[in-house]
C-alpha cells in the first residue's frame, strides 16, 4: 500500500489543483484492480460524496497512474484489489 499512495501522490497536486473549481468537497472509495505489470484493470465506485466530475477525474488518474507491479504473492485470479478514499476540501 505505501508504493501505491507514493505513485498517486506523486501526481495528485500537479493534476488536480487546475480542476478545483469542477468539484466539490467530499471524498470518493474506489476499489480498483491492478494486474501482475501494475496496470489498472477496473475501477469500482463504492461511496461518492463529492460529484460526478471528480468522480470521472479520479478514475482516468488511476488509470493513467504509472504504478509498481504488486509483488506475486498478493494476486487472486491474476489481479489484486486496492480499496482507497481519494478526498477533496
Amino acid at each position: 500500500m505505501p508504493k501505491v499512495k507514493a505513485a498517486l501522490a506523486a501526481r495528485w497536486s500537479e493534476e488536480v489543483t487546475p480542476r478545483m473549481r469542477d468539484f466539490t468537497a467530499g471524498s470518493l472509495k474506489v476499489v480498483f484492480k491492478l494486474d501482475g505489470d501494475g496496470k489498472v484493470t477496473g475501477v469500482t465506485v463504492t461511496d461518492n460524496t463529492s460529484n460526478e466530475p471528480f468522480a470521472k477525474f479520479c478514475d482516468q488518474f488511476l488509470r493513467e497512474t504509472a504504478f509498481e507491479p504488486p509483488p506475486a504473492g498478493a494476486f487472486a485470479d491474476g489481479e489484486i484489489e486496492i480499496p482507497f478514499t481519494f478526498t477533496i476540501l
